[in-house]
């Protein structure tokens, strides 16, 4: 009976600013005499790492483009026109997918797909760009716009790689809106409920 008391005694409404600090040890004291000792948040499996989430962008951003340029430099033809829908696929997805896979992993999904979705029109920009030059001959210059668009581009894929992150700790805030860590209540063991409002 002591045990199913102390399930429900323990339980704690806090802001989500401090269920952060968390990870320290604190004695308080519950109606008279009985404390609660209320042990070491343990990290929820639910958690993200913001590292982990900037590796993930970086890396597939740098896996799917190093594969396009490897399958362009080994091919033997001059022209590279047969391999041109493995590199034209590669490069693709290094440039829309790429970035955003740690945005993935981070379960910010909407976050990734509105990432996705820029540098989708960025490129379309671009590729029209380049349609308007290749039409129109040296009579209408846009080379500047295309320069531009392909500079804009690389600066939303660098934004998304440096921004993964900032998905985990969004990630990682909802889940500490109610996180579940051991406590001890008068000696009998319990469970504390941390809801952030």
């Amino acid at each position: 009976m002591s045990v199913a008391v102390s399930l429900s005694s323990t339980i704690s409404v806090a802001g989500a600013g401090i269920l952060a600090l968390g990870d320290t040890s604190t004695t308080a004291t519950v109606s008279g005499d009985s404390s609660v000792t209320i042990a070491s948040r343990i990290p929820s499996s639910d958690e993200k790492s913001g590292r982990t989430a900037f590796l993930y962008s970086f890396l597939a951003t740098g896996i799917l483009g190093g594969a396009a340029a490897i399958v362009k430099v080994s091919t033997g033809d001059q022209d590279h026109q047969s391999d041109v829908g493995s590199i034209t696929a590669l490069g693709i997805a290094a440039y829309l997918a790429g970035p955003s896979i740690g945005h993935f992993y981070a379960g910010e999904t909407r976050r990734a797909w509105i990432g996705v979705g820029i540098r989708g029109l960025i490129g379309l920009g671009f590729g029209a760009a380049l349609v308007t030059l290749v039409d129109e001959g040296n009579d209408n210059d846009q080379s500047e716009l295309g320069i531009a668009l392909l500079a804009v581009g690389a600066g939303a894929m660098v934004f998304d790689i440096a921004t993964a992150p900032r998905s985990a700790r969004i990630h990682n805030e909802k889940v500490h809106r109610m996180s579940i860590g051991p406590a001890s209540v008068g000696g009998a063991p319990g469970i504390r409920v941390d809801l952030g409002l």
